[in-house]
């Protein structure tokens, strides 16, 4: 069978393994690498050619087909080649393990008869298909959320990473601390995070981890979820997020209900309590801790961070509607790395806040991908203007 000639747009180390790993090289060959980056033009990767796309080049190498890799950019590229008199048909996704993280629209001109030919497993790399295109049609339904000047995440671009990083004038991170708190307040921030566990007298405490408790009492004062509670409500012009240190989801449940239980204890009537709960915003991690905190009637932030799916970006955001939350948190180098790819979230006017930086230079280079804002230690609002 003579073998099917292939271009493919972009070449990384990492796209190269998942091309031999799933492209049958018995059915097809790789003639050239297309890309529009000017200082790969010449270079010669596995001792083919990296060039720009012409649709000359097309004719000469006799391509029948061009495989695009770089999936966060598809939908842009495809049109580039359909504009330079390239055949729609040519065109086709490479399809591998994890193209459910981009969004490449509806993968309506799939050439099932391709898959059959040139992949290693044709049936597996349909059922990749079969599952993108339900997660999209999904995604694809989902209204643009509405804005809202009234929302927690419109109060300030940064959120004050563990309370605060500087204690008593020292950059101390992870404290948690009530001089922690003392500084963010100091420096006007409106939005901060804390973590929160038990310790095994039962009492709920903020806590990163139990290396921080060894510095307790000698650098700073921990706090107790009591503690932080009156605190906010003493400053109402703060949101406070909780991160929750959770085993299992009836341990999350619990902690929901004791903070809950602490928010009705700490105010005198149910317009306080009301006043309070809005300050507080819940983390949540997947669908299961949503429901809980939903039950008790928190604002929510989903955090990426424990989320198995974390990378498929397009079920976020389906939890998200479903669920009525408007602002999830990020991994900086997720961000970053995929700058492309969290237009998904943007497009439906989900905001993002990514986590930790001190970085002026990270900030910046975040807030032009339409980041909404950064969980930091250092940095503060008028280190940004």
């Amino acid at each position: 069978m003579k073998k099917v000639r292939i271009a493919i747009w972009g070449i990384s180390d990492g796209i190269w393994d998942a091309v031999q790993k799933e492209l049958n090289p018995q059915n097809v060959e790789i003639v050239l690498f297309f890309d529009n980056d000017e200082m790969k033009h010449g270079v010669c990767y596995r001792n083919i050619p990296i060039v720009a796309p012409t649709k000359q080049l097309v004719w000469e190498y006799e391509i029948d087909y061009i495989l695009v890799a770089a999936l966060s950019a598809y939908e842009s590229i495809r049109e580039q080649l359909i504009r330079m008199g390239i055949e729609k048909e040519k065109i086709q996704a490479f399809i591998a393990k994890g193209i459910e993280r981009y969004c490449i629209g509806k993968m309506d001109d799939v050439d099932t008869n391709l898959i059959k030919k040139i992949y290693f497993e044709p049936q597996k790399i349909m059922n990749i298909v079969v599952e993108y295109k339900k997660i999209f049609d999904l995604y694809s339904k989902i209204p643009v959320c509405e804005e809202s000047v009234e929302e927690w995440y419109t109060k300030g671009r940064m959120i004050s990473h563990a309370c605060g990083g500087v204690v008593n004038g020292k950059r101390i991170m992870y404290s948690n601390s009530k001089e922690a708190f003392d500084y963010s307040v100091e420096k006007k921030f409106k939005l901060i995070e804390c973590d929160l566990t038990r310790l095994p007298n039962g009492e709920l405490i903020l806590l990163h981890d139990w290396e921080c408790s060894w510095e307790w009492g000698e650098q700073y004062s921990p706090m107790t979820a009591k503690e932080l509670l009156t605190l906010i409500k003493k400053h109402r012009e703060m949101s406070c997020l909780i991160d929750i240190k959770w085993k299992d989801h009836d341990e999350y449940s619990l902690l929901i209900n004791e903070i809950d239980k602490l928010i009705k204890a700490i105010c005198d009537n149910s317009s306080e309590r009301d006043v309070l709960k809005r300050q507080v915003i819940m983390e949540v991690y997947d669908e299961e801790t949503i429901q809980i905190a939903k039950i008790n009637k928190f604002n929510m932030i989903f955090t990426q961070y424990r989320n198995p799916q974390w990378q498929c970006f397009m079920n976020t955001v389906n939890l998200c509607y479903r669920y009525g939350i408007k602002a999830i948190a990020m991994p900086v180098s997720a961000c970053l790395d995929w700058g492309a790819c969290i237009r998904i979230f943007t497009e439906k006017n989900i905001k993002i806040f990514a986590f930790s930086t001190d970085s002026i230079d990270e900030y910046s280079a975040l807030r032009r991908m339409n980041v909404t804002g950064v969980f930091t230690n250092y940095l503060t609002e008028s280190d940004i203007g």
